[in-house]
């Protein structure tokens, strides 16, 4: 009995593989450059969807700069952090600019919780931020 699940186990493998493998597309050459202005629309959506538009370093709107550190907002993370569990929404903003700053912090968190130095748990509409017990980054 065990045997025979194996088995069937095992063909159903090797046809998960055959099916994968037949679902694959051919192997794209690009023998020559490709030319966007082919594609009716392209350029002008993709142009739409990143708002792109021709920016004067004078103008107000344009930002050459990000003031955005990483490293910053990762030790003053940590700091805040000490050895507990805490809310995101408790830890102190670094920037003056709320909303900003919350993009901020959780974009450092998501890059903290990749490299394993915290956890994320979220509860409703709670996030709580827990750091990790790891000798690589200590």
């Amino acid at each position: 009995m065990l045997r025979e699940h194996r088995r069937r186990a095992k063909e159903a493998r090797e046809e998960m593989k055959r099916l994968l493998a037949n679902s694959r597309s051919g192997t794209l050459l690009l023998t020559e450059e490709p030319h966007l202005e082919s594609l009716d629309g392209f350029v002008q959506d993709l142009d739409a969807f990143i708002e792109s538009r021709d920016h004067d370093p004078g103008d107000p709107g344009f930002e050459a700069k990000s003031a955005f550190s990483m490293d910053r907002y990762r030790s003053h993370i940590l700091s805040c952090l000490a050895a507990e569990t805490v809310l995101f929404s408790d830890i102190v903003q670094v920037d003056e600019n709320i909303r900003r700053d919350k993009a901020w912090r959780f974009i450092t968190l998501v890059f903290m919780r990749n490299d394993r130095e915290i956890d994320l748990i979220q509860e409703g509409d709670n996030i709580w931020v827990q750091r990790l017990s790891n000798e690589a980054h200590a």
